[in-house]
């Protein structure tokens, strides 16, 4: 930790907590700035030591020059670190995905003896090859922290909470394991029931065993968390859950608010995390306007088709630089993930700058005449509708003009559903059928993607 940064600056960063004075505000925002480019500053002098970055044009001089920034001109304002760092990162590469993929142990800027923790999560997180992400003591510890203060917004030890993950993990530096430790420091009850099974049986047993331990929180993948609640079994859940806490894939508003009208006495927040920037990476407060970044470790840059950075309100890709990972520092790491910074300050207060997703870059339908049609918005149409649980959409490998929808609904074909996903294609041609929705259905992990098929 640095010398002047104290304790009490570092609550009101996790936190989020509310700054009601604004030179308050202020002075916080001036000192993450010039923090941001001293972790900068750290974060590729560690990439030096990879094999990945060592050669990498620019970074030894980018170092060498934030260095001299630091000493010399500590005091200067808030909007000169801002241009620092965002010249800086103008000068640096962008990384891949599939390197981190292919070699992972070339991004390694600590030795193997000091990877406490060890990740594996499939590329895209849905198919190809398996990425190795390797975690320190001090990584986890970190992901643990921002674990701690993002739950206190959503659990109350005080109202005997009790915490179900609905996704797997229980190995060190998994979501299930960083989770526990955090809820483990009031202590609150915590299960990880893991992902709905998909066989009809299991399904049923699963459950009812969730049922039978009363949760008041559950943590989950948007998708799977309302098929539960549109469930047969949904009613009973509803008695207990008093917050929903939505991780791992994009929440369209219309599923969203179909989880609050089926969850009536639950609160939903919205989670964004990559499991190779340690998985937390932006949570909701009380006010439910989006999740909150988390800057003091991570930087996100939302990047125009031509790699220009875009202001708030523009969509475009997530590009994230760690700023506190020692084992793997990544830098301009592209995660194919779509977003955009959110417009206006937060009436918490918190400096923490807010976000919008939806879903991954690749996800969307490509017309024979070469309009695209994001996928987001086909699934902000089928969430919406009532007895929708759950859908999968095919669309051609090479772009043609017909797109297949097989959605799970409870009480067969939808003529409003079809009303709107007309008005969307405006006319082109698209097919869809219905499936019955007695248990949740699609993949194991509840992602929704854009399935490609051959014509």
């Amino acid at each position: 930790m640095l010398p002047w940064l104290d304790q009490e600056f570092l609550a009101r960063l996790q936190s989020l907590g509310e700054l009601e004075q604004e030179p308050q505000r202020a002075k916080l925002a001036a000192r993450l700035a010039f923090w941001r480019v001293q972790k900068l500053a750290q974060t590729l002098l560690a990439a030096l030591e990879t094999a990945f970055y060592k050669d990498a044009p620019n970074l030894k001089e980018l170092t060498q020059t934030l260095a001299r920034a630091i000493n010399a001109l500590e005091g200067s304002s808030e909007s000169f670190w801002i241009r620092l760092l965002n010249q800086t990162l103008s000068q640096l590469p962008l990384t891949e995905p599939a390197a981190v993929a292919e070699t992972p142990e070339l991004f390694l800027a600590v030795s193997q003896s000091d990877v406490a923790g060890v990740v594996t999560v499939p590329t895209s997180g849905s198919t190809g090859q398996a990425k190795r992400i390797y975690s320190t003591v001090a990584d986890l510890e970190n992901t643990e922290d921002f674990y701690y203060f993002g739950m206190r917004n959503i659990v109350d030890p005080g109202q005997n909470d009790r915490v179900a993950l609905l996704m797997s993990g229980t190995r060190p530096g998994s979501v299930g394991d960083m989770l526990g430790r955090a809820l483990g420091r009031w202590p609150i009850e915590f299960s990880v029931p893991g992902f709905p099974p998909l066989g009809r049986e299991e399904f049923w047993g699963w459950y009812q065993e969730l049922l039978a331990w009363e949760p008041t929180c559950l943590v989950g993948v948007p998708a799977q968390v309302l098929a539960l609640a549109r469930h047969d079994l949904g009613r009973q859940l509803a008695q207990t859950v008093r917050a929903v806490l939505l991780s791992g894939d994009v929440a369209p508003k219309g599923l969203f608010r179909a989880i609050e009208e089926e969850l009536p006495k639950a609160k939903v927040f919205l989670h964004y995390g990559q499991t190779e920037f340690g998985l937390g990476g932006a949570v909701e407060c009380r006010f439910h306007l989006g999740p909150h970044f988390r800057e003091a470790d991570i930087i996100l840059e939302i990047l125009g088709p031509n790699g220009q950075s875009l202001p708030p309100g523009e969509i475009g890709e997530m590009v994230l630089t760690s700023l506190s990972r020692q084992a793997m520092p990544l830098i301009r790491y592209r995660t194919g993930d779509l977003g955009a910074w959110a417009v206006g300050v937060c009436p918490c207060g918190s400096i923490f700058r807010r976000i919008k997703t939806y879903g991954r870059v690749v996800d969307q339908v490509v017309w024979r005449d070469g309009q695209k049609e994001p996928f987001w918005k086909i699934s902000e149409i089928l969430y919406s509708l009532p007895g929708v649980v759950g859908f999968k959409a095919l669309a051609p490998e090479e772009p043609d003009d017909c797109l297949k929808l097989i959605v799970n609904v409870k009480d067969g074909p939808d003529k409003a559903t079809e009303a709107s996903l007309s008005e969307l294609f405006k006319g082109r041609k698209w097919a869809i059928s219905y499936e019955d929705a007695s248990s949740v259905k699609g993949q194991a992990t509840g992602k929704q993607i854009l399935h490609k098929s051959a014509t």
